[in-house]
């Protein structure tokens, strides 16, 4: 990514410092703000590229990995003590909790990917299976086109 964006801005540089030999400084101008802005556009992009959450399912556990802009966070919560909830005005609406501990989930997924989602652990997480709780989530996020939240038993 990085490279194209590097070529788009040598191009763009390359062309508009032949216009400012012709006489027409103002192109160059416009170039350098297209530059700063592909570089600023490369930089947003590049501190959400490897954000993950992951979802690990045993017979009495559920891990919560978070990995965002960086900052990288895990817990460990028990199947049957696990309260969940959806606040549907945060982009991180489902919030998983046991009391002590909450981590919040779902900012990668579009708001009705994450009430769907929420309506599955809800439903499923504390009497279903690892299996058939993750063959039912991958269910919900196939239909809803996620790939960067996993599910993994």
């Amino acid at each position: 990514m990085g490279c194209v964006f590097a070529t788009i801005g040598l191009m763009s540089l390359s062309i508009s410092t032949a216009f400012f030999a012709l006489g027409a400084p103002i192109v160059l101008f416009y170039s350098v703000l297209l530059c700063l802005g592909l570089a600023a556009t490369f930089l947003v992009y590049a501190r959400q590229a490897t954000d993950t959450e992951a979802v690990i399912l045993t017979q009495h556990t559920v891990v919560l990995e978070q990995e965002l802009r960086g900052n990288r966070k895990s817990c460990t919560f028990s199947r049957s003590q696990l309260r969940i909830s959806l606040d549907a005005r945060r982009r991180d609406g489902i919030s998983i909790s046991n009391g002590i501990q909450t981590i919040r989930i779902g900012c990668l997924l579009s708001p009705e990917a994450r009430r769907d989602l929420y309506e599955v652990l809800r439903l499923q997480l504390h009497s279903a299976s690892p299996e058939q709780c993750t063959h039912r989530i991958h269910h919900v996020l196939s239909a809803s086109g996620v790939c960067q939240l996993s599910f993994m038993s």
